[in-house]
């Protein structure tokens, strides 16, 4: 993302100059030039990312994204040797769980849930059936 930000603040910085009338350096256009590609290259990764997801807030405060069926009271699950959450839905008030899909939750996409030793520790593991 840095190669991204770094992108839009010089094309943005471009843009300044040119509306005040005075033309970017040749330095300035050569970098643009090298950072397009970069650039591109993170807007299709998280153009495909985003693809089909929604905006999603936790009750913590966590933000991320989720699938499009997402609803208030669906849980997120982060499930041991998973490389990413899942939300899951309360099967009729039964205790079982049926599987939203799976989604982004920005702040626990490292494993921090499950490390006792962080303050963002979920607690104990708990078994779950999923129907």
């Amino acid at each position: 993302t840095s190669a991204y930000s770094a992108y839009i603040s010089r094309a943005r910085a471009a843009q300044a100059l040119r509306s005040s009338g005075v033309e970017p350096t040749e330095e300035e256009q050569l970098k643009l030039g090298e950072l397009l590609p970069l650039a591109r290259d993170y807007e299709d990764s998280y153009a495909w990312t985003a693809h089909d997801k929604c905006f999603i807030v936790s009750e913590m405060g966590f933000y991320g994204l989720g699938p499009p069926q997402s609803r208030a009271g669906d849980v997120i699950c982060v499930i041991p040797g998973m490389k990413i959450p899942f939300m899951l839905r309360d099967f009729r008030n039964s205790g079982k769980f049926k599987l939203v899909g799976s989604c982004y939750l920005h702040g626990i996409m490292g494993g921090e849930s499950l490390d006792p030793n962080h303050n963002l520790y979920a607690g104990d593991l708990q078994n779950i059936v999923i129907v």
